[in-house]
């Protein structure tokens, strides 16, 4: 898959990332979902155009410009993403991503971490078994044990 592009890392797409939440917890982009980005988010659709472009067009997501070429078309304001990388306040919260994976032993992706930490689903789950869980949890009287 990366034979001809090969990114060094995806922490710099993690940390722009980061930096776009910051702006959405900061009001500067809106977290309504928008019908022009298929019903997502300005934060969601950013996330999943740098996904696209890491997984299915093999573009270095490693590459600043690369990242700010998939932000712009989202239509996010380039500047003050920058900003938030340049102050080291994105960074700062990937780092927290980290010390959250780390506390609530996060293996890998897919996780599903549910009843307050109490029932881990990793890897390729199926769906009946995520069914199941989420089920259980739901229905479940809150002084029962779950079956899951």
């Amino acid at each position: 898959m990366w034979d001809d592009v090969a990114p060094t890392t995806s922490a710099t797409a993690h940390e722009t990332l980061c930096a776009v939440r910051l702006l959405q917890d900061e009001g500067v982009i809106s977290a309504d979902a928008r019908e022009d980005l298929a019903g997502r988010s300005p934060l969601e659709e950013a996330i999943w155009r740098v996904r696209t472009a890491f997984f299915q067009q093999a573009r270095d997501i490693s590459d600043r410009s690369v990242l700010r070429d998939v932000l712009g078309e989202v239509g996010l304001p380039l500047a003050a993403v920058e900003a938030k990388v340049k102050s080291g306040e994105a960074m700062a919260e990937a780092c927290r991503d980290i010390e959250l994976r780390d506390q609530h032993g996060i293996e890998g992706s897919p996780t599903y971490y549910l009843n307050q930490g109490r029932q881990k689903l990793y890897g390729n789950v199926g769906y009946r078994v995520v069914s199941a869980n989420l089920r259980e949890l739901i229905e479940q009287p809150g002084h029962q044990a779950s079956w899951c």
